[in-house]
């Protein structure tokens, strides 16, 4: 697995970043049967999140579909 951590900066960056990876686990789901795992890193910020796909192509796409929300500043 390929990890990423995720830190948004506000509550409203997290409830987005929640929904940005429902919608681009739903659509992975509907095309691969790849796995991603999505997670609050333990002991780390309250915010942070992590982020793991099985392939770096994924991980990358996933990044940019989020980048375009949520900016670069949160990985």
């Amino acid at each position: 697995m390929i990890r990423q951590v995720v830190t948004p900066a506000n509550g409203d960056e997290a409830a987005l970043l929640d929904r940005l990876v429902a919608s681009f686990t739903e659509e992975l789901a509907a095309r691969t049967s790849e796995c991603m795992f999505y997670m609050t890193e333990p002991g780390g910020q309250a915010s942070a999140r992590i982020i793991e796909t099985e392939t770096q192509e994924t991980l990358d796409r996933f990044l940019s579909f989020v980048a375009t929300q949520i900016g670069n500043h949160a990985f």
